[in-house]
């Protein structure tokens, strides 16, 4: 059932600028694809030999096979390739999220075991607002910032670099694309493992060293970093396998029903699966039903399920609305004259304590309301402030509000 507009003559109002502002957009592309012209795209043909040689590499170093003997186990076609999936994403997932942490770690340890005396605090800030720029992103060395020498003393300010290029140079040599960001490591999530293996190695040789000297006590002992896995740790968590159309009756041979006369491929699939699941504790009291449901309710059983041995995932699809191109558009104020402002539209304020700074009723159980998060999120203030803050933060405004006493912190003498 379509929206009921609160204020028709808005709206409307709304929708032709926004349609305005999309054939302005549509116009300037087409003068800019006119004056360009689009590169090539390039395709890097995938090398088997390289994908053979690291199948076989792991049977040599194990003395072992990867091939697991079938032993009369069948239908494993569809639960082979998901688990290979799985695989996959978890590698992509350990890669993408945790290289920017062991990078900084590694430069964080260093820095805190040469400079002992330095402020953790002001060691994590050369990390977080330097170190990471210089690593992942500048293809050149630059200078440490003034504000960031500021926060250590003159006589290690001075040796600082000296320190840290060498360390950096290390690292960055083992990147082979910079920058560097989770984005690109999505699509080559391997590219990052020579230099967290550098820097596995370096702490393997620091516990090394560690061992040998057995005679000093724990106190007079350095810290010692921690170290990490350079692969996704296994564990014997239940897994999820798909079960669908394909493998179906061969894990549930009673599943196996016999195509009726004008009856779709998708249709019978359905019945096979409403045969052996019990459809009805979802509110589906029959196959009929589970078919008429894209008409009913918008949504249509994808005649898949993964299941993990205790629980199961049902798989369903809801239908997507066809959306109009104005729809996304973004209007700014500039698109709007003031006289427009004062007439279509009027500035409100919210009292402390009130979650829901819009809420209107409109008869029957039609309630319309629009949540603080949600009225932050669309007015940008969130987003604003975080840049607002980076700005302090260049203009050295941020140390300065920090110096502030506060009634707390301030002396009464």
């Amino acid at each position: 059932m379509p929206r009921t507009p609160i204020y028709p003559e808005v709206e409307n109002f709304i929708i032709l600028k926004k349609r305005a502002k999309l054939e302005k957009i549509k116009s300037d592309s087409k003068k800019e694809s006119s004056t360009t012209q689009t590169p090539k795209r390039t395709y890097q043909n995938l090398d088997v030999v390289l994908l053979t040689s690291s199948f076989v590499e792991p049977s040599a170093i194990m003395n072992g096979s990867l091939f697991v003997p079938e032993n009369g186990l069948k239908n494993y076609g569809q639960s082979l390739p998901a688990a290979c999936e799985t695989v996959a994403t978890t590698y992509n997932n350990y890669y993408t999220e945790n290289f920017e942490n062991i990078i900084g770690n590694y430069f964080i340890y260093a820095l805190r075991t040469k400079y002992s005396n330095a402020k953790v605090g002001c060691i994590k800030d050369m990390v977080y607002n330097h170190v990471y720029n210089q690593v992942l992103t500048h293809p050149q060395l630059s200078s440490i910032p003034v504000d960031i020498l500021a926060l250590f003393d003159p006589d290690v300010g001075n040796n600082l670099t000296s320190f840290l290029n060498p360390l950096i140079l290390e690292v960055k040599n083992r990147i082979f694309t910079v920058p560097l960001s989770k984005e690109s490591l999505i699509n080559e999530p391997f590219k990052i493992l020579p230099a967290l293996r550098h820097i596995l190695e370096k702490y393997d040789n620091i516990y090394k060293a560690q061992a040998t000297q057995k005679d000093k006590t724990d106190s007079t002992k350095p810290l010692l970093p921690r170290r990490f896995s350079l692969f996704p740790n296994p564990t014997l968590h239940w897994r999820f396998i798909k079960i669908d159309a394909q493998n179906l009756t061969g894990i549930f041979p009673d599943a196996k029903q016999k195509k009726q006369v004008n009856e779709s491929s998708f249709d019978h699939q359905q019945r096979c699966f409403y045969q052996m699941f019990a459809f009805k504790r979802l509110g589906i009291q029959s196959c009929e039903k589970l078919h008429a449901l894209p008409e009913q309710k918008g949504k249509r059983f994808l005649n898949r399920l993964y299941i993990d041995g205790y629980m199961c995932r049902v798989l369903f699809a809801r239908k997507v609305l066809p959306s109009l191109p104005e729809d996304s558009i973004c209007l700014e104020l500039n698109d709007l004259s003031s006289e427009k402002v004062n007439k279509h539209f009027r500035p409100c304020t919210v009292d402390p304590g009130r979650r829901d700074p819009f809420v209107s009723y409109h008869g029957g159980t039609d309630i319309r309301r629009l949540s603080s998060i949600e009225y932050y999120n669309i007015g940008g203030s969130v987003i604003r402030m975080k840049e607002q803050q980076k700005h302090k933060h260049r203009l050295g405004i941020e140390k300065i509000e920090t110096d502030i006493p506060s009634p707390k912190t301030a002396s009464m003498e």
